[in-house]
C-alpha cells in the first residue's frame, strides 16, 4: 500500500495533467468558437449589405424614374414619339444617373405600350425590337400598369432594374426601364468589406436568354462578374464538383468561401449566387501559435509544480492529516448536534432511504404510531398508510421516491389499529439519499373543520332567506332606474327646448325684418308683384325651416321598442345640427371631425361627410337611448365651457368630437376646454346624485343615466378623463354592427 503522501501526489500530478488537457482543449475550443463567431458575423453583415444595397439602388433608380416622368417636355415628346427630342432632353439624366453609378453599365430605356423599343439612351442606335417576349418584367409592367423592380436576367447579364408605366391624361402609352449592372453591386459590398465578390448565375438562364458563356464554373453555374479574377480562377480550379466548400487552401494561402447567399429575380426565383472570398491564413497562423506556445508552456508549469510537490509536498500533508482528524471531531459533534434536534422535535420525524425504509424515527414518531423504535427499523414507510387506496399509496411512493417531495393529509394506523389523520409534510437530502419526513396528528383540527362547514351550511341556508328579499331590492332598484331614465329625458327635452328657442331665433328675425320691409314699400305704394312673391317665398321657406325644427324635436326623443342598425356618424350629427345655433349664441367652436385613415375630416353636413369608413359605420342598438345619451353628454360639454367663461372672459370656447372606428371598434370622444373635473371625483361621476354643479343646477342623475343608456342598453363602456390641455373628456365604446364589418 502507498502512504498517503504518496497517494495525494499521484493523485495531484494526475489532476494537474487533466487540467492542463482540460485548458489545452478549453484554448482550441474557444479559438475555433472565435473564428466561427467571427465568420458568422461576417455572413450577417455581407447578407444585410446582399439586402440593403440592392434596395438604396432601387430607391435611386425610382427617383431618377420620378424626375423623367414628372418633366412634361419628356412626356410631351414620348407621347408625340419626337426621339430626337426626347433623346436631347434624356442625355442630362443620363449623364446625372451614370455619375451616381460610376462605369457601370447604366440603362435609361422608353418603350411604346406595345412593348417596342422607342430610345435607348444607353444605345441610341438600337429602336424599334419588341420585347414582350424575352422581357417578363417588362410585360408585367404593361399588363398590370404597375411598377416592378428587382433583378432581372437578359442578354447581357444580370441587372437590377425599376420599370415604371408611363400615363398620359390616364392612359398608358408606354414604360420607363433604368437599371445598372450587378456586378456594380457585388464591387460595392467588397468595397465596404474585406471580402472579394463574384456573381453565378444558373446555367439555365443562360440557355433561356442565349448569354455567352465565357466562365463556366460548374455543371450548374456560370461566372458573369468578380472583383479579383486571378484569384477566383485560382478558386474556381481547385472545386471537384462538388459545392463550394467552407475553407479552402489556394497557392498556400487558406480562403474563407461564402456561397450561400442566393439571387432572387423579381419573380421570386432564385436565378443565382453572390460568393465571397477573404484570406484567413493569418488568423489560422496565429491561432496555431497559440495552441503550441499555450503547450509548452503548461509542460513548464506540470514541471515546476510537480518540483514544488515533491520539494514540500510531507509537510502540508501532515497539516492536512492534522485538519483532517480535527474536522472528524468537527462532524461528529454536529451528527450529534443534528440528532438531538430529531430526538426532541415536538413533531413526529421519520427518517428513511431511496426505497422508503425507515431507517431512523423519534419519540414523538413512536408516540404517535404506537410502534416502538426497533418495530419501526423493519418497517417500510409506506405500511403506515394501511387505510389509504392502493392508487394513493402509489402516488405517495412515486412522489418520495421521484421528487423526494410529499405535502398532505393522510390517514395513518397506529400499533393497536386506530385511524388517525396527519398532516405529512417531507424533503430530501439528495446526496445522501434520505428522506425526511415530519407528520402532525391534525385528527383533532379535522372535527373541528367538520363543525365549521355545519356552522356554514346553516350560514347558507340564511343566505338563500336573504336571496329573495335582494331580489326585491333589485326590482325596486329597476324601477328607480327607469323612473330616472324617464327623469332624465324630460330634463333633456327642457335642453332640447331651449336649443329649439336658438334654432328659431334667426328665421324669427329674418321674417320680421320682412314683414316691416313689406310694410313700408305698401306705405310708399311702390309694392310690386314681384315683390310680394318675394316675400311670400322667402316667408314660407322660414316657416318650413321652423317647421322641420319642431318635427325633427318630436321624433327624436320617441323611445326605440327594437333593436336597430344605425349609423353613428350621421346620428351624431343630426344632434350636433340641432344644437349648434345654442352653441354659437354661446360663442362656443364646434368641430366634429371622423378618422379616415388617420386624417381627420369634418363630419358636420351630410353633403361634406366624407368617403370612409368611420363616416359610414353602423351599429347596432336603441337609436334613441344613443341620442338621449350623447345629448346628455354635450350639454354637460356646453355647461363646463360656461362656468368657464365666467371667471375667463377671454376664453374661446370649444367642443371638439371625434369619430373614429378600428378593428371593429367604434369610439365617439367629446371633449371641451371647459373647466374640468377634479382628480378626486372622477370615480364619483356617474354615481345617482353626484353632481359637480351648484345646488339646484344639476340633479346628479344626468351621467348616471347615461353610463345606464351606454353600457345596459347598448351594450358598450363609457369613461370620462381630464385632458392634459384642459378641460374634460368623454370617450363612448360601441361594438361595430357584424353586418356592417
Amino acid at each position: 500500500m502507498f502512504p498517503v503522501s504518496r497517494k495525494v501526489s499521484l493523485f495531484v500530478t494526475f489532476l494537474i495533467l487533466v487540467l492542463c488537457a482540460y485548458f489545452i482543449g478549453s484554448s482550441l475550443l474557444r479559438n475555433q468558437r472565435a473564428f466561427e463567431l467571427m465568420t458568422e458575423r461576417d455572413k450577417t453583415r455581407l447578407q444585410g449589405l446582399v439586402t440593403d444595397i440592392p434596395k438604396r439602388f432601387i430607391d435611386i433608380l425610382r427617383n431618377a424614374n420620378s424626375g423623367i416622368l414628372s418633366d412634361k417636355e419628356i412626356s410631351e415628346a414620348f407621347y408625340e414619339q419626337d426621339k430626337a427630342k426626347t433623346a436631347q432632353l434624356l442625355e442630362q439624366y443620363f449623364s446625372h444617373l451614370r455619375g451616381d453609378f460610376g462605369n457601370t453599365r447604366t440603362v435609361i430605356h422608353l418603350l411604346l405600350a406595345d412593348g417596342t423599343s422607342f430610345y435607348r439612351a444607353h444605345q441610341p442606335d438600337q429602336f424599334g425590337d419588341n420585347l414582350l417576349a424575352s422581357r417578363p418584367m417588362i410585360k408585367k409592367t404593361l399588363e398590370t400598369g404597375e411598377e416592378q423592380s428587382g433583378f432581372e436576367t437578359g442578354r447581357y447579364g444580370l441587372s437590377l432594374r425599376v420599370i415604371s408605366p408611363v400615363y398620359r391624361d390616364g392612359e398608358l402609352i408606354g414604360a420607363l426601364d433604368t437599371a445598372i449592372d450587378a456586378g456594380f453591386i457585388a464591387a460595392r459590398i467588397s468595397s465596404l468589406t474585406s471580402y472579394a465578390a463574384s456573381i453565378l448565375l444558373n446555367m439555365q438562364s443562360s440557355d433561356h436568354y442565349k448569354m455567352k458563356i465565357n466562365n463556366k464554373v460548374s455543371s450548374d453555374k456560370f461566372e458573369i462578374f468578380n472583383t479579383s479574377p486571378e484569384l477566383f480562377e485560382k478558386i474556381y480550379g481547385k472545386l471537384n464538383g462538388s459545392g463550394f466548400p467552407e475553407l479552402l487552401k489556394v497557392d498556400g494561402r487558406i480562403f474563407f468561401l461564402i456561397s450561400d447567399m442566393q439571387i432572387t429575380e423579381f419573380s421570386g426565383e432564385n436565378t443565382g449566387i453572390f460568393l465571397f472570398a477573404l484570406d484567413v491564413t493569418e488568423e489560422i497562423k496565429w491561432v496555431r501559435a497559440y495552441l503550441y506556445k499555450s503547450a509548452a508552456a503548461t509542460a513548464f508549469i506540470v514541471i515546476l509544480i510537480l518540483f514544488i510537490i515533491r520539494k514540500g509536498f510531507r509537510e502540508m500533508i501532515g497539516g492536512l492529516e492534522r485538519k483532517y482528524a480535527r474536522t472528524i471531531k468537527e462532524l461528529e459533534r454536529k451528527e450529534a448536534q443534528c440528532r438531538g434536534y430529531i430526538v426532541n422535535a415536538p413533531l413526529a420525524v421519520f427518517v428513511t432511504d431511496s426505497n422508503l425504509n425507515l431507517l431512523e424515527t423519534n419519540p414523538a414518531a413512536e408516540e404517535l404510531t404506537g410502534y416502538s423504535d426497533p418495530e419501526m427499523m423493519l418497517m417500510n414507510f409506506i405500511s403506515l398508510f394501511h387505510y389509504e387506496s392502493p392508487e394513493t399509496k402509489e402516488a405517495i411512493r412515486k412522489s418520495l421516491t421521484e421528487t423526494g417531495r410529499l405535502s398532505g393529509m393522510y390517514t395513518f394506523r397506529t400499533a393497536n389499529g386506530k385511524r388517525i389523520q396527519v398532516q405529512a409534510d417531507a424533503a430530501s437530502l439528495p446526496s445522501h439519499r434520505l428522506n425526511i419526513i415530519f407528520c402532525r396528528d391534525v385528527t383533532e383540527e379535522n372535527s373541528l373543520k367538520i363543525d365549521l362547514e355545519r356552522a356554514y351550511a346553516e350560514l347558507e341556508d340564511m343566505n338563500r332567506h336573504l336571496t329573495v328579499k335582494v331580489e326585491e331590492e333589485i326590482e325596486k332598484r329597476q324601477k328607480t332606474e327607469k323612473h330616472l331614465e324617464q327623469q332624465k329625458k324630460f330634463s333633456d327635452m327642457g335642453q332640447m327646448i331651449n336649443a329649439i328657442a336658438h334654432q328659431w331665433r334667426q328665421p324669427l328675425n329674418a321674417l320680421g325684418i320682412y314683414i316691416q320691409d313689406t310694410a313700408e314699400r305698401i306705405k310708399e305704394k311702390v309694392l310690386t308683384e314681384k315683390d310680394l312673391s318675394e316675400f311670400e317665398s322667402v316667408s314660407m321657406m322660414l316657416i318650413s325651416q321652423m317647421s322641420d325644427t319642431i318635427d325633427n324635436f318630436r321624433s327624436f326623443f320617441l323611445p326605440s321598442k327594437e333593436q336597430e342598425k344605425f349609423n353613428v356618424a350621421e346620428e351624431t350629427a343630426y344632434l350636433l345640427r340641432m344644437l349648434s345655433a345654442q352653441m354659437s349664441s354661446k360663442n362656443i367652436n364646434l368641430t366634429y371631425t371622423c378618422d379616415c385613415d388617420g386624417e381627420k375630416r369634418s363630419c358636420m353636413d351630410d353633403y361634406s361627410m366624407p368617403v370612409c369608413g368611420a363616416a359610414y359605420v353602423s351599429a347596432f342598438g336603441y337609436v334613441g337611448e344613443f341620442r338621449q345619451a350623447l345629448m346628455n353628454i354635450v350639454s354637460n360639454a356646453i355647461y363646463a365651457v360656461e362656468e368657464k367663461s365666467l371667471t375667463e372672459k377671454k376664453l374661446k370656447g370649444m367642443i371638439n368630437i371625434e369619430l373614429s372606428c378600428y378593428n371593429g371598434i367604434i369610439k365617439l370622444n367629446v371633449k371641451d376646454n371647459g373647466t374640468g373635473i377634479a382628480n378626486e371625483t372622477l370615480s364619483k361621476v356617474f354615481d345617482p346624485y353626484y353632481t359637480t354643479k351648484p345646488q339646484g343646477r344639476g340633479t346628479g342623475i344626468g351621467l348616471y343615466v347615461t353610463k345606464l343608456l351606454i353600457e345596459k342598453h347598448m351594450g358598450g363602456k363609457i369613461r370620462i378623463y381630464n385632458n392634459p390641455e384642459g378641460g374634460a373628456g368623454v370617450e363612448i365604446t360601441l361594438s361595430q354592427d357584424i353586418a356592417d364589418e
